[in-house]
């Protein structure tokens, strides 16, 4: 159940979602696009509360068990853009531009059974992207792939989010997120608990290294000189530990040497700890959940270690299974005799009946009855 949820995400930005299962993660999702209404408050989409055509701008990725395997990567594309309404040439083309975007061009002519899950869950962001939506849902689509693939994703959604769309993803804590997302915010017991930004928690990193296309050896000298905490590295400067005084000098002389930064990468993992902090905090403000006990208990009677095993189980008084002290016993089943006794069968008016009878009796017998010598018996007609 969500509550007190007031959550605004503006136009181009990159918003990640992150919270254990059964936080209410993907109900938000549903109340986005109007699946669900909510009982309190109001949703609107690009500002507008009639969700059921703000929608149709909307793309929407979940995390997928399963796909139409006997399809090809392209041939899947077009069945499910046939939904959208586009027209034919359009919806060519547009296979062809995101599968180019996602990376599966190669494999566009590929049955999907040779797909790994990072390609199948890449398909399904070709097919959140056919209608160019301004808003880009994607609910739990990390946690089925591995570090590599989480990162090369991640990287497909920064093209994404480069083009002007807008991405709202949700999931279990990824370090990835850090480096697309603008804010991050934390969902446990249907509240948003706590939010930060992308920025800050990379600078609170104590440790980043910051890939760049290319170091001069006097470049190198200069930045390891700024303070011994500046190691180069290849292509890499390395900044151990991290502040965010020495960070800036750093980024600024490698501005001032007109060097490229690509990637800015946290060594540690601080979105973690920023989420086990928050969850901490919930836990020391939410109200322990307290057990009542019972007003009346009773003890089951202990077994007298000098009576004889029974599997007899107690009764008490008041118990409705509880039997009267005349209440006549269960009768106890016979000793196995191997004499076979025919099932009796009350009389019937009907000839037909009491023949078919008879035959099935004959025929129970004759599958279940053996004589001494191994012989088969059967019943007198």
């Amino acid at each position: 159940m969500l509550r007190d949820i007031n959550l605004t995400v503006r136009p181009g930005e990159a918003y990640g979602l992150i919270g254990q299962p059964g936080a209410g993660k993907s109900t938000l999702i549903h109340l986005f696009l109007g699946f669900l209404q909510p009982d309190q408050g109001r949703v609107r989409l690009f500002g507008s509360p009639n969700l059921e055509i703000a929608r149709q701008r909307v793309g929407y990725m979940i995390e997928r068990s399963g796909y139409h395997l006997r399809y090809q990567a392209d041939e899947y594309l077009r069945f499910m853009g046939r939904f959208s309404d586009m027209p034919g040439r359009v919806l060519k083309r547009r296979v062809e531009e995101v599968l180019q975007q996602v990376g599966l061009t190669v494999v566009a002519d590929q049955p999907l059974t040779t797909f790994s899950k990072g390609m199948l869950q890449r398909l399904g962001l070709a097919q959140a992207l056919l209608t160019r939506p301004d808003l880009l849902l994607i609910d739990d689509a990390l946690s089925v792939l591995d570090e590599t693939e989480q990162r090369e994703f991640i990287d497909i959604l920064a093209g994404v989010r480069a083009q002007g769309c807008t991405i709202f993803i949700c999931g279990y804590y990824v370090q990835s997120l850090l480096h697309l997302c603008d804010r991050i915010g934390v969902l446990s017991t249907g509240r948003i608990v706590a939010e930060t930004t992308g920025q800050q928690l990379r600078t609170q990193s104590s440790n980043i290294k910051i890939d760049v296309d290319q170091l001069s050896p006097t470049l190198r000298q200069q930045l390891t000189g700024i303070a011994p905490a500046v190691t180069c590295d290849g292509h890499a400067i390395t900044l151990r530990p991290n502040s965010r005084h020495l960070q800036a000098v750093v980024l600024r002389a490698l501005l001032d040497a007109g060097v490229t930064v690509q990637a800015l990468r946290s060594l540690e993992n601080p979105l973690e700890r920023f989420y086990i902090e928050a969850l901490r905090q919930v836990r020391q403000i939410e109200p322990p959940v307290v057990v009542q006990p019972l007003s009346e208990t009773r003890s089951l009677p202990r077994p007298d270690a000098s009576a004889p095993p029974s599997v007899a189980l107690p009764t008490y008084p008041d118990s409705p299974f509880a039997y009267p002290d005349d209440e006549p016993p269960l009768p106890t089943l016979p000793a196995h005799d191997e004499t076979y006794a025919a099932p009796q069968h009350r009389n019937n008016d009907d000839p037909l009946l009491n023949r078919l009878l008879s035959h099935r009796t004959a025929s129970e017998h004759e599958r279940t009855s053996n004589d001494e010598s191994g012989q088969r018996t059967y019943p007198q007609q």
